[in-house]
């Protein structure tokens, strides 16, 4: 939380500057202020996963039986404009229950959903199947799109911090969100991996222990 202030202090005065001095600045000096104002929102956004991603283990276990199909309602709830914006068709499964931290079970859909909903292709309503299937004793599950996918040689680091494989001038974002997945998986006691294919679509696949 720190590291937020120094942020505050900077974009009071970019907006101070913008107030009492708009007229004298010219078109460099506006497009200068644009540029810090972008660069203070990218700061804030980076600020805020690398919290959420500290929190996963700083409390206690809230583990309790949780309706995976309760969960998925509400990301696409979260994600509706998105969803309707794209005109994503989004199929999932009838889930199990499973004991697990009901919050961050929403974390892990909705950021693998909102993945899948980004990386999509231009030309293409986005598809995504949410599947599982027993692994032994544990639940696997998959979360598979038809978007842009990955070149395979990279699918190992795609849950590092700030792991980006495409410009963010393409395809905004933090390069957080996946390394939250990884986290809240591991937390959990599970693991995670993709599989991909440049322009054949991904899969992001997570086991949970039962």
């Amino acid at each position: 939380h720190d590291l937020q202030e120094p942020l505050k202090s900077v974009q009071g005065f970019v907006d101070l500057l913008k107030r009492r001095y708009s007229n004298e600045l010219g078109e460099d000096g506006k497009r200068f202020i644009n540029f810090i104002d972008d660069a203070v929102i990218r700061m804030e956004q980076l600020i805020r996963g690398v919290l959420e991603h500290s929190k996963i283990r700083s409390h206690e276990k809230r583990f309790e039986l949780t309706n995976l199909n309760e969960v998925v309602e509400e990301v696409k709830d979260n994600l509706s404009v998105s969803i309707e914006q794209t005109g994503a068709r989004i199929k999932c499964d009838d889930l199990p229950a499973v004991v697990a931290d009901q919050l961050q079970m929403v974390q892990l859909f909705q950021n693998l959903l909102a993945n899948a909903l980004k990386f999509r292709k231009p030309d293409a309503i986005p598809e995504i199947h949410i599947s599982w299937r027993r692994e032994g004793g544990d639940y696997q599950f998959s979360i598979k799109d038809n978007g842009i996918g990955m070149d395979s040689r990279y699918l190992n680091k795609i849950f590092g911090m700030f792991s980006r494989l495409n410009a963010k001038t393409e395809y905004p974002g933090t390069g957080i969100g996946l390394a939250i997945c990884k986290k809240i998986v591991e937390h959990h006691g599970g693991t995670i991996w993709a599989e991909s294919q440049l322009g054949k679509g991904s899969e992001l696949c997570f086991i949970l222990p039962e």
